[in-house]
């Protein structure tokens, strides 16, 4: 008998308190609203920052509007902490941020790129550096084997202008010595042809006696048949 209408009973206060849930969580949700700008509402969504204590009879409207209020003002801090690194990384940081409204793992994931970014440029320096430090030892090698090519021409071509020079010293004394040559052959033939008798003059016969060499015998001979003398030995 009285099992019954404390069921009743228990229904009842469990329907009456279902209904001020419901109606408490309609009002959190009004509130939200309220307060929290559209710009905002992707880092602190309603559902990240809900308290289920909001839902107690005892939690008022004005306590949730408070604490919603400072969450709000957490997350604007947070955000303009994150806006004020000036990073290429600040858009993975905020993304990250709406996940997890975790302010110091975005503030990490930015130092670590920043110092990531660092080493990478100073690889990137490092080895522009070697570029240009190979840049200018390959310019040296090539300046130094064009003077060494360009002084082996040099001499490559004195010598040449050496060669010419002699050659032309050697034909120059071949060719005088050629001229002397014939001048000395014409002079001979002179001397040889004012020697030889006239043909058209009458001849006479002279008788001479002249003690030679043997040699010097045959070489008169030799001499008076080449400028046409007739001589018979007597």
């Amino acid at each position: 008998m009285f099992d019954e209408p404390i069921e009743l009973i228990n229904g009842q206060v469990k329907a009456f308190e279902e209904e001020r849930v419901k109606k408490k969580r309609e009002l959190i949700k009004s509130v939200y609203e309220e307060i929290v700008p559209d710009e905002i509402r992707e880092y602190a969504r309603l559902c990240s920052i809900y308290n289920p204590k909001w839902e107690n009879a005892t939690f008022k409207e004005k306590a949730i509007r408070d604490e919603i209020s400072t969450f709000l003002d957490e997350v604007e801090k947070d955000i303009a902490t994150i806006n004020g690194m000036e990073s290429d990384a600040i858009e993975k940081a905020l993304s990250m941020y709406k996940d997890n409204l975790d302010l110091s793992s975005a503030l990490s994931y930015i130092n670590n790129f920043e110092r990531q970014k660092q080493e990478i440029l100073l690889r990137e320096q490092e080895r522009r550096r070697k570029e240009e430090e190979e840049r200018v030892r390959r310019e040296e090698r090539e300046r130094i084997l064009a003077e060494q090519r360009a002084k082996e021409a040099q001499e490559a071509a004195i010598g040449q202008k050496e060669l010419e020079k002699e050659e032309a010293l050697r034909m120059a004394e071949k060719e005088k010595a050629r001229e002397i040559e014939q001048a000395k052959t014409e002079a001979a033939q002179e001397v040889i042809e004012s020697f030889i008798p006239d043909s058209d003059d009458d001849t006479e016969l002279y008788e001479y006696r002249i003690s030679l060499s043997a040699d010097a015998k045959e070489k008169l001979e030799m001499y008076m048949d080449s400028v046409g003398i007739e001589w018979e030995m007597m």
